[in-house]
């Protein structure tokens, strides 16, 4: 099942047994059930995936004489996304093309948030000089009214750079994320990219 209790077709399920040396696949039936016949007893690590889910994982007892049960719920896996930030460089310096920007690719019964708007990140003038660039990656939540919340940076990287990407970021608004039509509160990592150019 999702979080939100609603079955999960087509998952992978693999039991591994940490005693032995099988392994064991099944299949979501469309209500979300699944089985193994006839496995040797052992402790097993039970694995779960689904397309845009996050992984759950959970070992499981397994006796001779009785039946383990179990009712995985996955939660929705982490979103991205990505912007480049570019300044000219100083007089004289080299220049480099720049990339464009990734899109988000999911699917399932989620439907992804879609960024609505954003403040442009400002290069920092004083790092423009000093020839400062890099990639800020920032763990946010995106909550059910689309607003960004509790943006956290995740690298080490100069704190000049971390402050803008954290002051525009903290102000872009995304569409809701949905869960079987109903909204959720989702991850995501946003990776700003410095380019002096």
């Amino acid at each position: 099942m999702d979080t939100s209790g609603a079955p999960l077709p087509q998952c992978t399920i693999t039991a591994r047994n940490l005693d032995g040396a099988n392994q064991e696949t099944a299949y979501c039936g469309i209500q979300g059930e699944f089985h193994f016949d006839s496995i040797p007893p052992g402790r097993y690590v039970v694995e779960v995936s689904a397309s845009a889910m996050a992984h759950f994982s959970a070992e499981v007892p397994v006796t001779a004489d009785g039946a383990a049960r179990l009712e995985p719920r996955l939660e929705i896996a982490p979103f991205s996304d990505r912007i480049r930030v570019t300044a000219d460089r100083p007089p004289g310096a080299p220049r480099r093309q720049s990339v464009a920007l990734r899109g988000i690719h999911v699917g399932g019964n989620v439907q992804p948030p879609k960024q609505l708007s954003r403040t442009e990140p400002k290069y920092p003038p004083e790092l423009i000089l000093e020839e400062i660039h890099g990639e800020v990656f920032i763990r946010a939540v995106i909550s059910t009214t689309g607003a960004v919340l509790s943006p956290t940076v995740l690298n080490t990287v100069d704190p000049r750079l971390a402050r803008a990407a954290l002051d525009a970021v903290s102000e872009w608004q995304y569409s809701l994320a949905l869960l079987n039509g109903e909204p959720v509160e989702v991850s995501i990592v946003i990776t700003v990219d410095f380019t002096l150019i």
